[in-house]
């Protein structure tokens, strides 16, 4: 009895006695660099909040400018076609009403020739020409001729004519009654006998309308820029992940990717993409070179060990692609090429520590919620289009996925293999 009294005497005194800790200037020297290195924010560009949504804006601001600009050159094209086709026959005809005119008076002199002739010898020079129809047998200059009234018509017009311009977006019946009061103004009385002229002096006052090119250099570049912009049609996407390989640290992935997107074609191979997606990715992270990748937490005790993480990660991305069909637009089968990049911003970023000492193990958890929005990833493979309707399809693809953890507070690589699938509805 007295043996198991002295046997029991060693517990007695660590229970009386302060624990002591023995202190080790290497390990805690090395908890301290991980600490630092989980601080630093990583190096990389990425995006403030106020910066993202002020590109997103920008961006939705340049498609509404677009798609209005769109509508407001196809209605003047169409008003335009329809005045031209009715004044194609006028003998006052307008042959193109394109950019801003410039209209003047011009004197042909030294030639017995007819109006129309004249206008034919003209036409070559300005786009557009409205010959006048008043002579003078007399070789009287145009600066005496105001003064017989003869040519003070044409200076009264053109001092008129020369204050406005004409609009692209006049309907028919403007430009049809303005051609009219010029004509009115310009009635000649009837042309003389071609018998009687001699080879003298003939003043023929004329109207000429003259383009300015550089405002046509400036509206046909804008027009072309904006029908080169303008999509040939539009398909829906939606899908979502069927599998994924990882090339990344870790164990028991479970992961599952929710994603909806526009393609915007242009041309018969070339396809843009935008969307959103919905990404949630859990790992376990067992390899000790690897936890200094991530945020670290003390221990209870000094001499207890780290031994796994377990991550848990919601992601909200937008990705941007360029895609090129092989087969052009109408076939059944389309395969194409994919290529593009990823803007994220993290929601929510989970991970329970499991530490491990004398006793059992136990957790120490930790959540990251939001940060900023930064371009993530790159992103690249093949897939393939089918058509089942008119406006219905299926497409599947494989992506490699390439991270670069940009973020300030992103600490997990996904670098991963992944088959996506979905459905496609064409929209026009």
């Amino acid at each position: 009895m007295k043996e198991d009294i002295h046997q029991d005497r060693r517990f007695k005194d660590a229970l009386n006695d302060a624990p002591v800790f023995g202190y080790d200037p290497e390990a805690w020297d090395a908890l301290q660099k991980r600490l630092d290195k989980a601080t630093t924010k990583p190096k990389g560009f990425f995006l403030p909040r106020w910066a993202a949504a002020a590109a997103l804006f920008l961006l939705l601001g340049l498609c509404s400018f677009s798609s209005y600009l769109a509508l407001r050159l196809n209605g003047a094209g169409e008003r335009l076609a329809i005045a031209e086709k009715q004044l194609v026959l006028r003998a006052d005809t307008v042959w193109a009403v394109k950019n801003i005119l410039t209209r003047d008076t011009v004197y042909i002199q030294n030639g017995p020739l007819l109006a129309t002739q004249s206008a034919g010898a003209w036409a070559g020079r300005f786009p557009l020409f409205q010959p006048g129809a008043s002579f003078s047998s007399s070789a009287t200059p145009p600066s005496l001729a105001h003064s017989g009234g003869i040519v003070s018509g044409f200076a009264s017009l053109s001092r008129q004519s020369s204050s406005r311009e004409v609009q692209e977006d006049k309907s028919e019946s403007s430009l049809n009654q303005n051609w009219g009061q010029q004509l009115a103004l310009l009635s000649p009385p009837a042309l003389p006998d071609l018998s009687a002229l001699t080879p003298r002096a003939v003043t023929l006052p004329a109207v000429v309308a003259q383009e300015s090119q550089r405002a046509s250099w400036i509206r046909r570049t804008a027009y072309q820029a904006v029908q080169k912009g303008k999509p040939q049609g539009t398909t829906l996407l939606g899908g979502g992940s069927v599998a994924n390989f990882y090339s990344m640290p870790g164990a028991d992935f479970s992961s599952y990717v929710l994603n909806l997107g526009l393609e915007l074609e242009y041309g018969p191979h070339w396809r843009l993409e935008a969307g959103l997606e919905l990404v949630h990715f859990s790992f376990e992270l067992q390899d000790e070179k690897h936890f200094g990748d991530y945020p670290s937490l003390l221990p209870d005790a000094p001499s207890d060990n780290l031994q796994d993480i377990y991550v848990a990660m919601d992601y909200i991305q937008l990705p941007f692609s360029a895609k090129y069909f092989l087969n052009p637009k109408g076939t059944a089968l389309q395969p194409y090429f994919k290529a593009g990049a990823v803007l994220r911003q993290p929601r929510k970023q989970n991970f329970d520590y499991e530490f491990i000492g004398l006793g059992e193990a136990y957790y120490h958890p930790l959540t990251i919620r939001n940060d900023d929005i930064y371009l993530s990833s790159l992103r690249g493979g093949a897939g393939l289009a089918v058509a089942i309707s008119r406006n219905w399809g299926l497409y599947t693809e494989a992506l490699y996925h390439y991270d670069y953890r940009l973020g300030a507070n992103d600490h997990t690589l996904l670098r991963y293999l992944g088959f996506n699938a979905g459905l496609r509805l064409r929209l026009n």
